[in-house]
């Protein structure tokens, strides 16, 4: 997910990219990421502004980075 004219743009796939703006656009562009993530085994990247990796949520965490029901054990 990144940055993206005023507001945050999840990227899925080519023509799934949810975008969402407003003052929680970023909470909710993560939690809609984060539930994805149920179905894939990848991970979220949060991306500044300038491109570069902000943050990374393995899979079988919460928006917030707290563990679930699993723990990622390899490094990235």
């Amino acid at each position: 997910m990144r940055p993206h004219r005023g507001g945050w743009q999840v990227f899925e796939a080519p023509g799934v990219e949810p975008f969402y703006i407003g003052p929680n656009a970023k909470a909710f562009a993560t939690d809609y990421a984060v539930g994805r993530l149920k179905f894939s085994p990848g991970e979220v990247r949060v991306l500044n502004p300038a491109g570069a990796v902000e943050r990374v949520i393995p899979p079988n965490t919460d928006r917030c980075g707290a563990e679930t029901a699993q723990t990622r054990t390899e490094g990235f």
